[in-house]
């Protein structure tokens, strides 16, 4: 569970950006979705020290990609969520490594991370998400969190 404040916070955030093109959340379920999302986040701490990854396999803006390549093949934990750069929450997806936040985009291309926003993300809000959900969706192929906020809620 986060905090009410973060998830309205997050909330403004996402309605005011392009978020929306990628989780799509509809109008007659916004305010189960962000309930919902508030209840079942945790936040996720960033490791002190951060070993750089440099594979071809990750590309800047395949976020879900790449966090879903790295929950199949390596079997970490795969997150759905929000993370927060400069005082903005951006959509986002991310692997746990001994509990805390490996993400491999972000590890991937520092630098990009670093000239666009001059730091890296520090906080994590998400949702966990099974390796046998990611696999019946075709894995690798874009956002599931209101595919599973869905499943989570029976909802069709």
């Amino acid at each position: 569970m986060i905090d009410p404040a973060i998830t309205q916070q997050v909330r403004m955030d996402y309605y005011n950006s392009d978020d929306q093109n990628t989780l799509q959340i509809v109008a007659n379920e916004a305010d189960l979705f962000w309930t919902w999302f508030g209840n079942e986040a945790v936040r996720l701490h960033v490791p002190e020290h951060q070993n750089y990854i440099i594979q071809d396999a990750y590309h800047i803006g395949q976020c879900f990609s790449n966090a879903q390549n790295e929950a199949i093949t390596n079997g970490l934990p795969y997150y759905e969520g929000f993370i927060l750069i400069n005082n903005h929450n951006y959509l986002h997806a991310f692997n746990s490594l001994n509990g805390q936040v490996h993400d491999v985009t972000a590890l991937n291309q520092p630098a990009f991370f670093q000239d666009i926003n001059d730091v890296m993300p520090t906080i994590y809000h998400g949702i966990y998400i099974p390796q046998d959900f990611i696999m019946a969706h075709d894995p690798g192929n874009g956002c599931l969190l209101r595919l599973f906020f869905i499943a989570s809620q029976q909802i069709n």
